[in-house]
């Protein structure tokens, strides 16, 4: 089984989260109730991997939504939006892995590298 995942260059600060990206512009609204290690993880990774400028949008316990003031998807459809979905996302240390299905989500648990998840 071959998981996507990816591995943040970042190194987290003395809190155990990554400081604000430098492509980070504005985040609207924060909510309270989210693991904050995870999205710290993801919004970094998501800095790291497209470099570009964007911001932060309707942030809830589920997930978020991320806007780029770039072009950063092949697929004209999607324009400049992506949803993040906290529960396809799990964290290993600096490894943000991406979840597709239970299946790969199941291989994750039985190999403890993500034991805190229900399925």
């Amino acid at each position: 089984m071959r998981i996507e995942y990816y591995d943040i260059k970042n190194e987290r600060q003395d809190n155990r989260l990554w400081g604000t990206p430098m492509n980070l512009l504005e985040i609207y609204s924060t909510s309270l109730n989210i693991d904050l290690e995870l999205h710290s993880a993801i919004v970094i990774a998501i800095d790291e991997i497209y470099n570009t400028k964007f911001r932060i949008q309707n942030q809830s316990e589920d997930g978020c939504l991320i806007y780029f003031f770039n072009d950063v998807f092949k697929d004209k459809t999607i324009k400049n939006m992506y949803v993040v979905k906290y529960e396809k996302f799990c964290l290993d240390d600096k490894r943000l892995y991406f979840i597709k299905n239970k299946k790969e989500l199941r291989y994750l648990k039985l190999n403890k590298i993500y034991e805190n998840r229900t399925i």
